[in-house]
């Protein structure tokens, strides 16, 4: 492979993959079907140009579309497996992308009055949560891609809950995971929050790769009170939980107001230190 800025993307994530494909056990893997990179770069006429960088000229030969496999998230979420064989072990892991698709093909009311563009608004606004890799505003791509799979992964039996899962959380852009978990656990299973606190505590790990601010996410509290209410609202339990050990152990007394919600401090509060 000769484009340097590929190998290196592919470094990163695939790094993970074979660390835990070459111990045994189950490992699962997950992530968003992006079908455009940050950009690519061209030289026309001796200037640099910026491109869109589309994944999917090629397709992959690895994945495998489980169209049977989707969630509703307002939008759907489809799963793209992605098989990885381990070297040297018979173990193989799988790589599950998942894509945004909308719940419904196109308006057919307004496809038939010839207004084309309202006809499939709704598709185009679905795909694009999952369309462009790191953009700008990515207040819809986290709750989208923490909600199934925080619902998907909890079961009934809690007792040997934490000694049967764990969840890695790389970067802050997952981050919402911890309050997605702890939201399904106290709102749909019914568990006590100090019961869910403890699971959430044990179940998750969180590495940080780089001090740069696009990876130390902020999301401002107005913007996550509109969209996620309830999670805003688990935010600042979490939050007052945290002040008040605070207060029993070195005696802090004042907390500043917020504007807003810091992701790497969301981890940290609840988790343990992952891979370093």
């Amino acid at each position: 492979m000769k484009d340097i800025k590929t190998v290196f993307a592919l470094s990163l994530s695939r790094c993970y993959s074979f660390l835990n494909n070459r111990k045994e056990g189950t490992h699962f893997l997950y992530g968003l079907r992006y079908q455009y990179g940050l950009f690519r770069q061209v030289i026309l006429d001796g200037f640099q140009h910026e491109q869109p960088d589309y994944w999917l000229n090629f397709g992959n030969p690895w994945e495998i579309e489980r169209v049977h496999v989707s969630y509703p998230v307002k939008v759907e979420a489809v799963a793209y497996d992605n098989p990885i064989p381990g070297y040297g072990t018979r173990n193989t892991i799988n790589l599950r992308l998942w894509a945004a698709k909308p719940d419904g093909q196109y308006d057919m009311e307004s496809y038939n009055t010839g207004d084309y563009i309202n006809a499939v608004v709704n598709r185009q606004r679905a795909e694009t949560i999952s369309c462009v890799l790191y953009p700008d505003d990515r207040s819809y791509q986290h709750p989208y891609k923490t909600s199934f799979e925080g619902s998907k992964m909890v079961h009934n039996n809690f007792d040997d809950f934490p000694e049967k899962v764990a969840l890695q959380l790389n970067d802050t852009h997952p981050s919402l995971a911890v309050v997605e978990v702890m939201r399904v656990l106290v709102d749909e299973e019914h568990l006590g929050w100090d019961q869910a606190w403890n699971i959430v505590c044990r179940i998750f790990s969180f590495t940080t790769h780089t001090v740069l601010p696009e990876a130390l996410e902020k999301i401002p509290v107005d913007l996550l009170g509109s969209l996620l209410p309830r999670h805003l609202q688990i935010i600042y339990d979490i939050n007052f939980n945290f002040m008040e050990e605070l207060k029993k152990r070195i005696g802090l007394r004042l907390q500043p107001v917020v504007s807003d919600v810091n992701c790497g401090g969301r981890c940290c509060k609840g988790i343990q230190e992952g891979i370093s």
